[in-house]
């Protein structure tokens, strides 16, 4: 992806990358995620738990992930062993992360 101004601009573009597909999202969450996927074409699934979206990789419900870690606004926070060093991971051909 190109330079971007921010993560803002980050959010937009993203989902125009990707041919559109299935996504999870947090069910709660900054929701600038949840539209700038739809507006590129994407079906949105929501998680609540990490469990929860999981269940969505293993039954190969979406193409795409979004992990808000640390959540804005319940703060809950996504461990990055959870979808580094496990089997979560290796669900994917691609992985685009940003840690803190």
């Amino acid at each position: 992806m190109p330079p971007v101004g921010g993560s803002q601009d980050a959010i937009r573009r993203l989902p125009k990358l990707l041919t559109p597909s299935t996504v999870a999202i947090p069910a709660v969450g900054y929701q600038e995620h949840q539209l700038a996927w739809v507006a590129a074409g994407h079906e949105v699934l929501f998680y609540f738990t990490q469990n929860e979206l999981q269940n969505l990789v293993i039954q190969h419900s979406v193409e795409h992930v979004v992990i808000i870690s640390p959540n804005n606004p319940t703060t809950k926070i996504i461990e990055a062993d959870f979808y580094v060093n496990s089997s979560f991971c290796y669900s994917f051909s691609r992985a685009i992360c940003d840690p803190i």
